[in-house]
């Protein structure tokens, strides 16, 4: 898996890392901004995350995924299908930022599920990423664990509510 963790970081890291003034989500100022999106739609990136994804899936003992629009939704596919090729049952949802004001107007897109480990590409302070929890325990989804591609940081929040939480990278990992 360390190699793997290599050729992931190094595409991060010559690819998806801005420099310059930004305002964060949080929104929070800081001269680095990691855009996962820059990389999320590329097969190597995909292919080598979703294997690292489920390794850890694996030892939380649970297959199905939720991301929160629109930064978790290549990561839930991209996990839902290798799962898949590893012979295990798996299934995603997406959690939206706010229900569509169209249609069934529904929070959560995808199956029935009632376990799901959450993707995240960045957390930063954990706001985001609680608030999606939330979401999905008002729909009747336990949220098991967290598993984030970068944690600038908020991934202490999540621990502290209980729920299992591991980063691939942290900050520092990436910018060193």
């Amino acid at each position: 898996m360390e190699q793997k963790k290599d050729i992931l970081k190094k595409i991060i890291k010559e690819k998806a890392v801005l420099k310059g003034d930004f305002v964060l989500s949080s929104g929070q100022k800081s001269n680095i901004y990691i855009d996962i999106k820059m990389v999320s739609g590329e097969g190597e990136f995909l292919d080598i995350v979703s294997d690292i994804i489920c390794d850890i899936a694996q030892k939380i003992g649970l297959y199905n995924f939720a991301g929160v629009e629109l930064g978790g939704v290549p990561l839930v596919a991209a996990a839902v299908m290798k799962m898949h090729q590893k012979g295990f049952k798996s299934q995603g949802i997406i959690v939206r930022k706010n229900p569509k004001d169209y249609g069934t107007s529904k929070i959560i897109e995808g199956p029935k599920l009632t376990k799901v480990i959450l993707l995240e590409d960045v957390i930063t302070t954990g706001k985001t990423t609680l608030n999606a929890i939330e979401k999905l325990k008002e729909n009747g989804i336990e949220t098991q664990g967290v598993i984030a591609v970068i944690d600038r940081g908020g991934g202490q929040k999540v621990k502290e509510q209980g729920i299992f939480f591991e980063k691939i990278f942290s900050l520092d990992e990436i910018i060193d």
